[in-house]
């Protein structure tokens, strides 16, 4: 079943997604997945299917000007980190007290930036989700955004930033923040990813503790074909049990 939902933020934006439930009248334990920087939640919804027929509620959203192509409200250049983890913090709020949603067991799966985004908001919300898996996590941001910083560079990607941006996203500590979440994470990454290289997750992996990791063998930022099938496994795998 999918079912479209809108959802507003304090300063008015609205927030445009999708939740997709397996037929059942129970209460069902919930995936949010995040998207990257500059993209939409659109390619997200082809792992719909995957986590339905496992038994899971699965829903993705824009975040407000996350990407020239998002469905939500605002623009991308009033966009950074701490807009999305706000945005994030609507969404999972929404879905405490949904209906078809048990509100203890929450999971959040993020993909590059989504990834980090999501670090950010369990570092400071731990108690509001349940289990944390990132996809090629864009664990990279800080580094490049004090190199963008310090030389005076405002866009990425052929795209205009908030100045703000790099001046938030180039203190981020990644290693003190997955500490201060303290729990479980599943980190799958691939081996010739070149926008967000392997090092930075193998990094995580040596320096905290908790981290479940699988190396996605020929998998490069994103993944497709047999890799979204290893990926949801993996992920399913994981979330039986920590969800």
């Amino acid at each position: 079943m999918q079912e479209d939902f809108v959802v507003e933020k304090a300063n008015g934006l609205k927030i445009v997604g999708t939740l997709y439930t397996p037929m059942t009248e129970e209460k069902l334990p919930l995936i949010i997945m995040l998207h990257g920087f500059g993209a939409s939640c659109e390619l997200l919804r082809r792992f719909s299917d995957y986590f339905n027929q496992a038994g899971y509620a699965f829903a993705v959203f824009d975040f407000c000007g996350g990407g020239p192509d998002v469905k939500s409200e605002g623009a991308f250049q009033d966009m950074t980190i701490l807009t999305e983890i706000e945005d994030l913090s609507v969404v999972v709020e929404y879905f405490k007290n949904h209906p078809k949603i048990d509100a203890d067991r929450i999971a959040l799966l993020g993909e590059s930036m989504g990834g980090l985004v999501a670090c950010c908001y369990c570092a400071k919300h731990r108690d509001m989700v349940s289990a944390l898996a990132l996809w090629y996590p864009a664990f990279v941001i800080p580094h490049d955004a004090k190199k963008r910083y310090d030389e005076g560079i405002t866009e990425a990607f052929g795209l205009d930033m908030n100045p703000d941006f790099d001046k938030i996203a180039k203190d981020i500590d990644v290693i003190e923040m997955i500490r201060e979440y303290g729990k479980d994470i599943l980190i799958l990454h691939g081996d010739e990813d070149e926008l967000v290289p392997l090092f930075y997750s193998e990094h995580v992996v040596e320096e905290c503790e908790g981290i479940t990791f699988h190396l996605m063998r020929g998998a490069g930022h994103g993944f497709s074909g047999e890799n979204d099938k290893k990926a949801t496994d993996y992920t399913i795998e994981f979330l039986k049990t920590h969800l």
